[in-house]
């Protein structure tokens, strides 16, 4: 389900030269209709999504949300305008707000903290071999039969698979691997004051708007350097993003989780440092390939570049679980995926158009890109302190859990 989420995310950065051809757009534009058309409704819907997961059968949930953002997926090919195509954008991206919380909120009851970041790295497989598929049914499908048919052949397999989640899909046991058990929505401790009192999820969650942001702008403009800088046909651009984003990422995220949960062994905290020490070499791989002087340097670095982006979505996301009561996870997740696409997969791809207008000439999209890699430097240093942080936020939260045992034995 979530492979095909992202699909249906990515659709309009594998298609960006036709489209843009077609309806005559600026780099600005695009980077609108790429990023922030989605995420704007991704961000006014995922708050109402996230209380609904906190408080609904969240297996019947993803088997309605499935059906709605594929159909207007599918129904994405017959607009004949910018503005129409940007409207059913809009759609699809508020009714994929709650998948993501959703999904998340299911792991947390189906693994222990122990196993969380090796579970959510193998989940976020999903983000890379959806990535890597829209890249390559694009290159293909957009070649042969034209952009339009591409979002019909994105959004009628969701359709089919609604069914059989509807149908077979199981709702487990909230709270099924914590200390303590869910008693009510938000009894323990409310949304606002979870992000105030506790700095290590603030300063997680910046971690990961910046990490996606930087990401989100990669995947959308990657295909487009290549075609403008190297002279690739955008087939042959779409596949090298493909196997960047979806073979590279893919490895990348089913290391770093199992790997995160090897180092974190004993202290959750830990698992903040996987992250920040791929996005940092990360930003090196990415360098190489902004600035390599042909084609296959650019290539081998963007597939290393690939693998280390991988590395942030298991380690971020399972720290993010782990620090956060059961009864809000929903609602906190909701929030944190809020500013992440409306910031980070919303505002990514725009900055990147926006420096490419600005700096305008033939090489202006690579000095775009330099100038966007900056972004990955201050994630991996937020994911470091955020880590630091989380061993401080723990070590409070037992000693206060100890006191209030002492308290109860006493009484």
């Amino acid at each position: 389900m979530y492979t095909l989420h992202t699909v249906d995310r990515n659709i309009v950065s594998a298609l960006v030269e036709p489209i843009k051809k077609e309806f005559a757009l600026s780099d600005r534009a695009v980077g609108a209709l790429s990023g922030l058309a989605h995420s704007a409704a991704f961000a006014a819907a995922v708050i109402p999504m996230g209380w609904l997961v906190d408080r609904v059968n969240r297996a019947r949930m993803l088997g309605v949300l499935l059906v709605a953002w594929s159909s207007m997926t599918a129904l994405s090919g017959f607009a004949t305008s910018y503005t129409s195509l940007l409207l059913a954008r809009l759609a699809v991206g508020g009714a994929e707000a709650g998948s993501s919380p959703n999904c998340l909120s299911l792991i947390s009851d189906y693994f222990p903290p122990r196993r969380r970041a090796s579970a959510i790295g193998l989940f976020y497989l999903s983000t890379a071999i959806g990535t890597g598929l829209v890249f390559v049914l694009g290159a293909i499908v957009a070649h042969r039969f034209g952009w339009r048919t591409m979002f019909f052949v994105a959004g009628l397999p969701g359709l089919l698979l609604a069914a059989v989640i509807l149908a077979v899909f199981k709702e487990p046991r909230r709270g099924s691997f914590d200390a303590v058990a869910a008693t009510g929505p938000g009894e323990v401790v409310g949304v606002a004051a979870h992000f105030l009192k506790n700095r290590s999820v603030l300063l997680l969650t910046v971690a990961i708007i910046l990490a996606a942001m930087l990401m989100s702008s990669l995947w959308t403009w990657t295909a487009s350097f290549l075609i403008r800088l190297h002279g690739l046909d955008p087939r042959q651009a779409g596949l090298v993003v493909a196997m960047v984003a979806g073979v590279g990422q893919a490895v990348g995220s089913a290391v770093a989780g199992p790997l995160a949960d090897r180092v974190s062994l004993g202290a959750p905290g830990r698992l903040a440092i996987v992250p920040s020490v791929m996005m940092a070499l990360a930003v090196l791989a990415g360098l190489g390939m902004v600035f390599a002087p042909h084609a296959g340097l650019a290539v081998g670095c963007a597939v290393v570049m690939g693998f280390l982006l991988g590395g942030w979505l298991g380690p971020g996301y399972g720290l993010l679980l782990t620090l956060t009561p059961v009864q809000i996870r929903g609602r906190v997740t909701a929030v944190s995926q809020l500013f992440t696409n409306l910031v980070g997969v919303g505002l990514g791809p725009l900055i990147t158009g926006e420096l490419s207008d600005l700096f305008d000439g033939p090489g202006s999209l690579r000095e775009a890109l330099a100038c966007t890699l900056f972004l990955g430097v201050l994630a991996a240093g937020m994911f470091a302190l955020a880590g630091r942080q989380a061993g401080i936020d723990l070590r409070r939260k037992q000693r206060i859990d100890d006191t209030d045992s002492r308290v109860m034995v006493s009484a």
